[in-house]
């Protein structure tokens, strides 16, 4: 019995080449600079600062001044509010752990803070401080009310804007890398609402490791977040441990000095 052996293929180079996946096309990148990274090296850059020789790219300067641009439509802070630090805060053991849970979150640079308390305590004025001190440090900040950032989100479903207004608005929440939310109990609970903070938190939560979220809410002696206006799948996200809920008490600071501006 005769086997017929299948014909020997002579190797080639041409023929391993043939058998090699195709090579990826190469990236695209929308910055050539940074390749899309937000940072480019400096050379000149003195290395003996901790913060090396990165520097942001000029993509990463133009998106945070479309994203300050947007927000500015939403408003922020007034008057001599954009003045106070936190050697301005009159200190006492009503404020002092409120005080320093606003200083280590300054100095890590991110993390979540929520301040709670009666009215008038200086809960607003320690925010307008962090976002200050942030702001010193050149780092965006953005402070404002929970019913102002709400009513900032649905104009953008007015017809007069564009189609994509709403996603700018949106991104420019998240992406800011400081955001002071004030009176969170005048939260406005419709179903619209509650979706949307849900989701802004769920975001703002996950870079807790690169960006600072802080809040304040009035609360009454003995109230607790859960009996106030806020879903309970937003007191879920703030109480859940990854950030601190200081509490600020004393005497109210508008009764003592009407003129102080602290709210």
């Amino acid at each position: 019995m005769t086997v017929k052996l299948p014909p020997r293929r002579l190797w080639t180079a041409g023929s391993q080449a043939a058998q090699q996946p195709a090579s990826r096309p190469a990236p695209v990148y929308k910055c050539p600079l940074c390749n899309d990274a937000g940072w480019v090296i400096d050379p000149t850059r003195d290395l003996s600062n901790r913060s090396g020789n990165a520097v942001p790219c000029i993509c990463n300067t133009r998106a945070a001044e479309k994203r300050q641009e947007r927000l500015l439509a939403m408003g922020g802070q007034r008057g001599d509010e954009s003045t106070v630090r936190l050697a301005d805060l009159r200190r006492g053991p009503y404020n002092e752990q409120a005080i320093a849970a606003a200083e280590k979150l300054i100095a890590a640079g991110h993390g979540a803070l929520t301040l709670t308390g009666l009215p008038g305590r200086g809960k607003s004025r320690l925010l307008h401080a962090l976002v200050n001190e942030m702001r010193d440090r050149g780092v965006e900040t953005q402070y404002t009310l929970t019913t102002v950032l709400l009513d900032y989100l649905r104009a953008a479903f007015d017809p007069e804007h564009e189609a994509r207004e709403f996603d700018a608005r949106w991104q420019a929440l998240i992406d800011i890398p400081v955001l002071c939310i004030d009176e969170l109990d005048e939260y406005t609970a419709t179903d619209w609402a509650t979706i949307r903070f849900k989701m802004l938190l769920d975001f703002r939560w996950r870079d807790l490791s690169s960006k600072i979220t802080a809040f304040a809410v009035n609360l009454k002696p003995g109230q607790t977040l859960e009996q106030t206006r806020l879903p309970e799948k937003v007191v879920s996200r703030i109480s859940d441990g990854r950030g601190r809920i200081v509490a600020v008490y004393g005497s109210d600071f508008r009764m003592q000095n009407q003129k102080s501006g602290v709210r």
